[in-house]
């Protein structure tokens, strides 16, 4: 019984990943000079914790200095930082690192699969990465990185971490800065 129960929470937070996916991420690209109606998503999710946001870069300083671009209007770290536990953060991005293939069935019909074939054979289409949705203990905050590939000049547009919060039931774009240029 017990098992039965672990795979049925397991499941219901997987797919409120896809479903938060499917609500934050906009399809369409107003700044890209290069007109689509969908969103191509590279295969596999970022690897956060590994790959990109090591372990030890994940601490209090290191956001307050991320958010400190120089923008307008921005919003206070400290609520993030009340409302987001970042040893939990920490917790789940370690936990999260088996099965980083995204599940397309469970995904908009705007989103289409790329890999390095799709990457080969259409030079034209910006690709995006995405990391897992990472959400606090209260599940009204989350965040994911997202990064974009642009194949014909092979280079890649930097990472963001954008962090939402949930209000009357609908995820708000909070805040966002850049992680790395590139």
């Amino acid at each position: 019984m017990k098992l039965i129960i672990l795979l049925f929470l397991s499941s219901l937070a997987y797919g409120q990943d896809y479903e938060f996916i499917n609500e934050v991420i906009n399809p369409y690209d107003n700044g890209n000079p290069i007109p689509k109606d969908s969103i191509y998503l590279y295969h596999n999710f970022i690897s956060l914790g590994t790959q990109y946001l090591s372990k030890e870069s994940i601490n209090e300083k290191s956001v307050k200095l991320w958010w400190n671009e120089i923008k307008n209007n921005q919003p206070p770290v400290e609520l993030f930082l009340e409302n987001f536990n970042l040893e939990h953060l920490k917790s789940d991005i370690a936990k999260s690192q088996n099965d980083s293939i995204i599940d397309f069935n469970k995904l908009k019909k705007y989103f289409h699969r790329s890999d390095t074939k799709f990457l080969n054979e259409n030079p034209r289409n910006n690709i995006t990465y995405i990391s897992k949705p990472y959400f606090n203990c209260k599940k009204d905050w989350a965040l994911i990185v997202t990064s974009t590939y642009i194949p014909y000049i092979n280079t890649s547009s930097g990472g963001l971490m954008h962090i939402y919060v949930k209000i009357s039931g609908k995820w708000i774009l909070y805040y966002q800065f850049t992680l790395w240029t590139g």
